[in-house]
């Protein structure tokens, strides 16, 4: 007989081995299935929640790290972005799009700020100061199209236009300028207006901060701005009330958004560069030691930089090129932190996948060799009489192999989709759990300036539980079906190989004998 034909008598034979081995095999692999599919499960999440985050990131100095380290700190120099490095940057395969803002901050008594207005009452920490004139943020961008308002899906052009080319490189003596339509409202003004801001500087040398507002500004330089372009907030918010945390800090963020202003690039770096030599001049006119400054690179314009890539999943590739570049305290900043608390429920997922994975795997070598041992000891006599006749001992062990490797392949093939079914049953409720129980009320929070962030800037990323479960993906491709098989299939020849050390040793003469007697 055919080495197959035994194979297939064997099984026929042995049904209720066969159904034993059968079921022993789709529950050890049904584990295995569902360990591999938790983590298939985690990665498609994962490269789901990256593709839909807009490709947007920033290199900015990590000042949480830098106060960290702050008592470490001896001879640390403070570096500034140049224009020149962030072009530098902008040259890697992996950016579609590249701006540098230069932050500049201008005054006026005249010009007010908006205020989107709340009910409710806000104590004395008033974002207002008496006597101090109103602040005003004015943001150079270094390309025509404003990535802060082309870029957001929170912001439209409600009126007017975005920058032309020679606007850029150009020195007009009325700046254009782009501001929000509330702003303008709130100051009588639209497209076409000129309104003036200034730079002004207080003699807080010899009086108090507010009182030298009031006694004596030691400059007052104008600017003069045309109005190009007006944005809003889509979908803003209205009648909202102090009492409402979610209304507070939406109330700090229309106060943030509406009242910042775009104008070229160069035209901040004037107005940041005349600031600083005014600056200069006035505490040589006075004889005041400037001793904080140690040079004049140390007060140059500050630029930030924002990089758009050709895909979000790239994001990893661009940091590890860039983090080399750039000095201690810095970093590359993107929108993963809008779906934070999702990763750390994968990463709890992701640890369970393993460990079942590796348990369930051990499980079915352990558990597949005793039984597997179990069979053969029951069919010793059967395999005395083969090498009583002369069979090979590899011969035997081939049959043997292929009666547990053909019962197992069925059982593979249920197990692959029974697991699938059961654990997507339970990675999407353990995912779900985790998030709800992680969702509380945003606490109340409140920008003061400082360094500029991806968030500050706009770009921001709000997800619910229900907005990330819609990127749960546990689909199983036909690559990961494959690794699968051949995985589970390479556990049972090898639960099926150390058994094979105890068929090897069988003494056929030894068998006949005892089963003689």
């Amino acid at each position: 007989m055919g080495l197959f034909k035994r194979v297939i008598a064997s099984m026929t034979r042995r049904m209720g081995k066969s159904v034993t081995l059968l079921t022993l095999v789709f529950v050890l692999v049904s584990l295995i299935a569902g360990g591999m599919s938790i983590q298939r499960a985690v990665m498609n999440t994962e490269e789901n929640l990256r593709r839909s985050m807009p490709p947007i990131v920033a290199i900015e100095f990590d000042r949480e790290e830098w106060m960290t380290n702050f008592n470490q700190l001896r001879d640390y120099e403070h570096w500034n972005l140049t224009a020149d490095f962030v072009r530098e940057v902008g040259a890697l395969p992996y950016v579609s799009h590249f701006n540098y803002t230069i932050g500049s901050f201008l005054s006026s008594f005249d010009f007010e700020t908006y205020d989107p207005g709340i009910t409710g009452d806000t104590g004395d920490g008033s974002w207002r100061v008496d006597g101090a004139p109103n602040f005003m943020s004015v943001t150079g961008v270094s390309s025509a199209d404003i990535i802060y308002i082309a870029y957001r899906e929170d912001v439209e052009l409600v009126a007017g236009r975005m920058f032309e080319e020679h606007e850029m490189t150009g020195t007009e003596e009325v700046i254009p300028i782009v501001i929000s339509e509330p702003l303008a409202a709130h100051n009588g003004l639209s497209v076409g207006s000129t309104f003036t801001l200034y730079d002004m500087i207080v003699n807080d040398f010899e009086f108090s901060w507010v009182e030298g507002w009031q006694e004596e500004l030691l400059a007052q330089a104008p600017y003069t701005f045309i109005i190009v372009g007006l944005f809003d907030l889509i979908d803003r918010q209205t009648d909202l009330s102090v009492d409402i945390d979610a209304d507070w800090n939406e109330w700090n963020r229309q106060v943030g958004r509406l009242n910042t202003a775009f104008i070229p690039a160069r035209a901040a770096e004037t107005i940041n560069r005349e600031h600083f030599d005014r600056f200069m001049g006035i505490l040589d006119e006075h004889g005041f030691d400037a001793w904080w400054i140690e040079d004049d690179a140390e007060h140059e314009t500050h630029v930030t930089a924002i990089f758009i890539l050709n895909d979000s999943l790239e994001i990893a590739y661009f940091r590890a090129a860039v983090l080399p570049l750039i000095p201690d305290y810095y970093r590359v900043a993107d929108l993963s932190g809008g779906f934070e608390d999702m990763q750390s429920s994968m990463e709890t997922m992701l640890w369970i996948g393993d460990v079942i994975f590796i348990a369930a795997t051990l499980m079915t070598v352990l558990i597949l060799s005793l039984i597997i041992t179990l069979f053969l000891r029951d069919r010793r006599y059967e395999m005395g009489i083969y090498l009583a006749l002369g069979e090979k001992k590899a011969r035997i062990v081939t049959q043997v192999m292929l009666e547990v490797v053909v019962v197992a392949l069925f059982g593979i093939t249920l197990a692959i989709f029974a697991g699938n079914v059961v654990s997507t049953q339970m990675s999407q409720s353990m995912l779900r759990h985790n998030l709800t129980s992680q969702v509380t009320e945003a606490p109340r929070n409140m920008s003061f300036g400082g360094d500029v962030s991806l968030d500050e800037l706009g770009f921001m990323i709000e997800m619910s539980p229900d907005d990330m479960m819609q990127h749960f993906d546990i689909d199983m491709n036909a690559a990961s079906i494959g690794l699968l098989y051949g995985i589970s299939t390479l556990t049972v020849v090898v639960s099926t190989l150390i058994p094979m050390v105890y068929l090897i040793r069988l003494n056929p003469k030894k068998i006949l004998m005892e089963a003689k007697n």
